[in-house]
Formats: C-alpha cells, sequence, structure tokens
C-alpha cells in the first residue's frame, strides 16, 4: 500500500460537476491515484460507468453520495462511502431529494428574473445535463452571460446565504441522512469540515448521532492530515477520511491531485466495515 493515494470526495457531471464518471476517473489515473470514491450529490447514476471505467483503466472506484443536512442552522454536508448504490429504497429517497432540487432551482431561476436576470432552460441545460442542479450550476450560467467575473462573485453577489437569490429549503437532519447511510451498510463521513462555522458543536452533536468518520486530508493541505480535525477524529476514534470536493472545471480552480491521502485509510474503512458486516 505505499505510493498508493486516494481521493475519496469528488463529483461527475451527473451532479455539479464538468468531468464525465470516465473523465474523471482517467484523470485520477493521471494524478496517480489508486482509488477514487464518486460521491455526486443526491445521485448515485454516475457509479456504475465509473466503477466500469475503473476497472478498464485500473483504478479502484468507492461508490458513495453526498447528502446534506442542517445542524445547529447550518448546512452540513454527509458523504456516504462504500454504499450499496442500487438498493431500492435508496433510490426512492435519492429521487425526493431530486424533486426537491427542482423546486428550489424554479425559485432560485424567478428571483434571478425579479432582478432581471432571465436564465431560459435551454442554457441552464449546457451546464446542467443531469437531474441534479444545484446553484453551482446556475453560477456557472451567470458566469457565461457576464453578470459575474467567477462562480465565486455569483455566490457572493446573488445566490450565497443571506444574497437577494438565496432559496432555503428544508433538509433533513443529521440523524436522519446517517441512517439513510447506515441503512445501505455506507460509512458516514462529514465532509470538507474546515467550512463549518460551528465545528465544536457540530462535530460532537454529529458523533453522538453516529458519524462514523471525518475529512481530515484538503486541498489546503494536500499529502497531510490537518491537525485541528485530526485532534477531533483522535477524541472520538473516528476514521479519517480524504476529499478533494473535486467539481471539473466547475469551480475557479481544479482540485484534483491537490489531495493524495494513503491508501491505509481506504484499507482501515475496509477493515471496520468486516467487522460491523462481516464482509
Amino acid at each position: 500500500m505505499q505510493n498508493k493515494f486516494v481521493d475519496l470526495h469528488t463529483h461527475s457531471n451527473f451532479s455539479d460537476g464538468t468531468y464525465s464518471p470516465r473523465e474523471l476517473v482517467k484523470k485520477a489515473r493521471e494524478e496517480g491515484l489508486s482509488a477514487v470514491a464518486l460521491t455526486d450529490h443526491d445521485t448515485t447514476e454516475g457509479i456504475e460507468a465509473a466503477i466500469k471505467a475503473g476497472q478498464e483503466i485500473g483504478v479502484e472506484v468507492i461508490p458513495g453520495v453526498e447528502l446534506s443536512c442542517e445542524c445547529y442552522g447550518e448546512e452540513v454536508h454527509i458523504v456516504g462511502l462504500f454504499v450499496d448504490w442500487k438498493d431500492s429504497k435508496l433510490q426512492d429517497t435519492l429521487r425526493e431529494l431530486v424533486e426537491k432540487r427542482k423546486a428550489r432551482k424554479n425559485a432560485i431561476l424567478s428571483r434571478l428574473k425579479e432582478l432581471g436576470i432571465e436564465i431560459s432552460p435551454e442554457k441552464l441545460n449546457e451546464f446542467a445535463q443531469g437531474e441534479v442542479v444545484g446553484r453551482l450550476h446556475i453560477a456557472r450560467v451567470l458566469e457565461s452571460m457576464g453578470a459575474v467575473k467567477n462562480t465565486n462573485e455569483a455566490f457572493r453577489k446573488y445566490l450565497g446565504n443571506n444574497a437577494p437569490a438565496y432559496v432555503s429549503h428544508a433538509r433533513k437532519t443529521g440523524e436522519e441522512v446517517i441512517k439513510i447511510i447506515e441503512s445501505v451498510r455506507g460509512i458516514p463521513i462529514i465532509a470538507h469540515p474546515q467550512y463549518l462555522k460551528k465545528p465544536e458543536l457540530i462535530i460532537p452533536d454529529l458523533v453522538a448521532k453516529g458519524i462514523r468518520g471525518m475529512e481530515v486530508y484538503f486541498p489546503e493541505n494536500g499529502t497531510t492530515p490537518a491537525p485541528t480535525f485530526l485532534t477531533y477524529v483522535k477524541r472520538w476514534g473516528l476514521l479519517q477520511s480524504a476529499g478533494s470536493d473535486c467539481h471539473g472545471k466547475a469551480k475557479d480552480q481544479h482540485l484534483l491531485g491537490k489531495v493524495k491521502a494513503p491508501y491505509t485509510l481506504v484499507a482501515e474503512m475496509k477493515e471496520w466495515l468486516k467487522k460491523k458486516y462481516g464482509y
């Protein structure tokens, strides 16, 4: 396992990334990764293609999904790794979440129209190729229209919390999201905790509700775990995870390859799964 590296949080064009599952796996190989997890928002539609590409290219693909919840008034993202992505109940839940996303998208577009910015369905479809449409897709459209200089400005000016086109939505609780992931024998992991505003409250709360791991490798620290979050992991005996949160070219910088965590993280997760579920 020496010199084998992993990235356990990435997105394809089935949610708000720009790479197809095959392109993502191919680029992971080019970046020297031995394993990559596809964790699209609210969908597992890209996993089959990613696994097939991984078998052909020589990259281990870990099936995952990223779900949102609310905790202490904050939107918190939880990644589920090694999920049974074909489970019918999981797919029913994801379809429900996608429908809620569609309603939120329409509300955001209505608010933008009131602000003098009209986005046609055809224009949005240029950037949102799947059913999962989020704010990042709309941010990219705004950038392409010249309404903003980049996606960061789109969130700051229009789409971010408290911005004029922001629309809140009813999120599941942390406990509900953890149970969804556990129901398909996955490992629930706190994603990008460096963005949490109240980690000292949120992390212990989610641990009490059954969270089993946390990302400690980020693009900001690359090949070493962030000391602050490593402390949390050690305190509660959590599994370490790693995530670039790669969205391809959708964000202002390409992040795949910025995180290179040791494969031992995956080995420890597999050992945990073996003890819990017997495989």
